[in-house]
C-alpha cells in the first residue's frame, strides 16, 4: 500500500505536488484550479496493487481532471478503468461520446484513451475510487471487449451493473485482509460482473451472461487443481471454500458439459502422466505417484490412466505412445 498526503506539506506547496504526482504518476492528466483556491489545497491518496490489479482512492479539493490528446498519447490502452463517485457530483466531457454526470454512488467503465475534462458541479471535496486492470482478465473468462471500448456508465442498471455496484465497496474494504488465493477469488468474480456489466462478447459475437457462471468455475478449477492430492477432496469441500452450495457449483460444470467428478479425474491424471516422464521421479514407483496425487487405489489408478490415454500408467512410463 502507497499512501500519500498533501497536509504534510506547506500549502505552497500542496497543489503543485498533487499536481505532479495525478499528471505525471498516475493518471497521465493536467489539473485546473483557481489561483485563489490553490494555498487552501488539501488532497490524499491511497493507491493498493494486487498484481496488475490496482484500486486508488482518493479525496481533495474539488478541481478539474484534463487528459488532453498529448496526455491520453501516453496511455497503456491495454487497460480498462472503473471509476466510482463516492462524494460530490462531477461531469465527465468527452469530444466524442456523450457526458457523463456522476452523483454519490454512480460508475463508468472506460478506457482511457479519450480526450476528456472532468469537472466538479459543486465545491463538496471530491472522493472517488479508480479500479484498473488489464484487459486480458476479462479473456480470461471467456469475455472479449473490441480494440476500442467506449465509455459506458453502469450505475443504475439492474442485472450485473447493479451486482457490481454493490460488490465494489465490499472488495475494496476486504481485499487488503485476503490470502493470496482468496484474492484471486475475489478479483476474478470483479472481472466476471465488469464483463456483464459492460456488454462483453464471447467467442462468438454473443453477450456473456453466463460471466459469473464461468468466473465460478475458472475459481473451482483453481481450487480443485491446488488440492487434488487430498484423496478426501469432494464437490462438497469446494463449494463450502467458495461459499456456494453444493448444487449450485456441480450447475457450473453442467452448463459446460463437465461435472465437478470428471474435472477433478482429469487434473489428477494430468499429473500423474507428467510425473511418470518427469526424470527427477524416475525412481518413484507408479502407487507412489498414484498416491501422491489423490489416488487411492492403484486399480482404479491404472483403469482411468488406460481409459483417458489408451496405454497403462507402465507403457507410458517405458515410452510408448
Amino acid at each position: 500500500m502507497i499512501e500519500f498526503s498533501t497536509d504534510v506539506l506547506r500549502p505552497q506547496d500542496r497543489y503543485p505536488f498533487w499536481r505532479d504526482l495525478v499528471g505525471n504518476n498516475f493518471q497521465e492528466a493536467d489539473l485546473s484550479l483557481e489561483r485563489d483556491d490553490r494555498l487552501r489545497f488539501s488532497g490524499s491518496m491511497v493507491m493498493r496493487h494486487y498484481g496488475d490489479f490496482e484500486i486508488v482512492e482518493s479525496r481533495s479539493t474539488a478541481h478539474e481532471t484534463i487528459q488532453s490528446k498529448n496526455f491520453v498519447s501516453h496511455v497503456d490502452d491495454n487497460y480498462l478503468w472503473v471509476y466510482q463517485q463516492l462524494e460530490s457530483r462531477e461531469v465527465a466531457l468527452f469530444d466524442t461520446v456523450d457526458d457523463v454526470h456522476l452523483s454519490p454512488g454512480d460508475m463508468y467503465i472506460y478506457h482511457p484513451v479519450l480526450p476528456s475534462r472532468l469537472k466538479p458541479l459543486d465545491q463538496i471535496p471530491s472522493r472517488t475510487r479508480l479500479y484498473r486492470f488489464h484487459k486480458r482478465h476479462l479473456a480470461s473468462i471467456g469475455g472479449k471487449l473490441p480494440d476500442y471500448v467506449p465509455t459506458r456508465k453502469v450505475s443504475g442498471e439492474g442485472g450485473a451493473a447493479r451486482l457490481l455496484t454493490a460488490y465494489l465497496g465490499t472488495l475494496a474494504s476486504e481485499l487488503p485482509g485476503l490470502d493470496s488465493f482468496a484474492a484471486d477469488m475475489a478479483l476474478n468474480a470483479f472481472y466476471g460482473l465488469v464483463a456483464a456489466a459492460y456488454g462483453a462478447v464471447d467467442g462468438n459475437g454473443e453477450p456473456i451472461s453466463t460471466a459469473v457462471e464461468r468466473g465460478r468455475l475458472n475459481l473451482a478449477r483453481k481450487l480443485i487443481d491446488r488440492h487434488s492430492s487430498n484423496p478426501a477432496l469432494s464437490a462438497a469441500i469446494v463449494a463450502e471454500n467458495m461459499r456456494l452450495s453444493e448444487r449450485t457449483l456441480q450447475r457450473a460444470f453442467e452448463v459446460h458439459g463437465d461435472s465437478f467428478t470428471l474435472c477433478l479425474r482429469r487434473i489428477r491424471l494430468d499429473k500423474c502422466k507428467r510425473a511418470l516422464r518427469d526424470p527427477a521421479a524416475a525412481g518413484q514407483l507408479i502407487s507412489t505417484i498414484a498416491y501422491a496425487n489423490g489416488f487411492d487405489s492403484l486399480a482404479t489408478f491404472n483403469r482411468q490412466f488406460q481409459q483417458a490415454f489408451g496405454l497403462t500408467p507402465r507403457e507410458w512410463r517405458q515410452g510408448e505412445g
